[in-house]
């Protein structure tokens, strides 16, 4: 009997043995990589979800900033136009201020502005007899001539011709005059200072409607 056949049997149980490792061995590593491209795309799939999850808390964040900066910024603007309008208006009124001063340095023409302005606060009264108060500092523009004027101006626009009694005060009214009932009652002050005041009343609330339509 030859060495051949004698270990031909333990041979083939060797083989086999050794196969059946490298096929159990084939076996481990396919599961293990199967474990590994699991695992893999489970971490790609959780890592996309955690960037999902930073790019959304970002993006909120700078929503949140973006609106609460326009926010701020209209705020802003609504300030500074707000502010140039006003800036605005009173250089207006200083404007008409000077104006004002000019007209009370010329004679003639303060002359004619106070008659107009007592013709005005003579028809708010609406009396047959009115008190009429000016400056003593207009006394000397306050003659007949002023007074035929000023009943001329109430004539021509009510077809009336009250009585007109002056008076003067030594506090200077700043321009104009004041009407005034018999009693002594103030009924109309058609100053130039009144007349401003109103003015800038009036101004200022058409700038506080404008910027509210503006916010609409």
């Amino acid at each position: 009997m030859s060495e051949e056949t004698v270990t031909r049997p333990e041979i083939e149980i060797v083989e086999s043995i050794l196969a059946e490792a490298e096929a159990q061995a084939q076996r481990a590593i396919e599961t293990a990589r199967s474990i590994v491209d699991a695992e893999d795309e489970k971490a790609r799939k959780d890592a996309l979800e955690v960037q999902k999850g930073i790019l959304a808390t970002a993006n909120e964040k700078m929503r949140k900033l973006r609106s609460r900066e326009i926010a701020t910024a209209n705020v802003e603007a609504q300030r500074i136009l707000l502010r140039a309008r006003e800036e605005a208006v009173w250089g207006v009124v200083a404007q008409i201020e000077a104006g004002l001063r000019a007209v009370r340095e010329n004679a003639e023409q303060y002359g004619r502005s106070l008659a107009n302005l007592a013709v005005e606060a003579v028809l708010a009264l609406g009396e047959v007899e009115v008190r009429l108060k000016l400056s003593s500092a207009d006394q000397v523009l306050s003659d007949s001539a002023f007074l035929d004027a000023v009943k001329a101006g109430v004539r021509a626009r009510s077809g009336r011709e009250p009585m007109v009694h002056l008076e003067f005060d030594q506090v200077d009214l700043g321009g104009g005059c004041v009407a005034m009932f018999l009693d002594g009652r103030v009924v109309f002050e058609n100053t130039f200072p009144r007349r401003l005041a109103r003015m800038k009343r009036e101004l200022r609330t058409s700038i506080v409607k404008e910027i509210m339509r503006d916010d609409e």
